[in-house]
């Protein structure tokens, strides 16, 4: 996961909290304008994973379309 976090650069990298939760307001920070930009770079793979890796995390943000784009959010986790 870290050299993942690190090829994208995520935020702060920093995953040293609770392997579980570490995305869930734990370790790993990042700005409201680095998550913009890293949506970007993933929007257009930049990152050169494999199309259906993209189109899967694509499909999981996802909320609507209309001519005028796309909204899409973080989906928040399983309580």
């Amino acid at each position: 996961m870290n050299s993942y976090f690190q090829q994208i650069g995520y935020g702060n990298e920093n995953i040293s909290g609770d392997f579980s939760s570490y995305w869930m307001q734990s370790s790993l920070k990042i700005s409201p304008v680095e998550q913009v930009e890293l949506l970007k770079n993933l929007y257009r793979n930049n990152f050169n994973f494999t199309p259906a890796n993209i189109h899967a995390v694509k499909n999981s943000i996802h909320l609507t379309a209309s001519e005028n784009g796309e909204f899409m959010e973080k989906p928040e986790p399983d309580e």
